[in-house]
């Protein structure tokens, strides 16, 4: 779910609450930390993993995403993290379109088996 999409793209946080309608990440030693204390990346991943859960436990048969650039505000790292909980995303029986104006994004999703069509 959540917490273990967000701590494996992040190898940082351990869990994600829901505290006043808004999301809070505890990191290993129970610190938390308000969606607003986060780095702009980090709430994008926090935000990117809530959708991949969210779609999971609402279509738990598949579903289809369309994204447009997911991606762009992670570092190399969490690219390739984020890359893979997309790929076991798409076994699990979902589909999806990613969009992207990035080689380097383009090429990585390639390595992972993405089908590549560019226009």
């Amino acid at each position: 779910g959540l917490c273990g999409y967000f701590k494996s793209v992040t190898n940082r946080y351990s869990g994600v609450v829901i505290e006043k309608k808004n999301f809070v990440v505890v990191d290993e030693k129970g610190n938390k930390y308000p969606i607003e204390d986060l780095s702009s990346g980090a709430q994008d991943q926090l935000l990117f993993c809530f959708r991949l859960a969210a779609v999971r436990k609402v279509y738990p048969k598949g579903a289809f995403m369309i994204l447009d650039d997911a991606f762009i505000f992670a570092d190399w790292e969490r690219r390739q993290k984020l890359a893979g909980l997309v790929k076991d995303f798409i076994k699990q029986g979902n589909q999806i379109l990613y969009f992207t104006s990035d080689d380097h994004t383009r090429d990585m999703l390639a390595t992972y088996g993405a089908k590549i069509t560019s226009l």
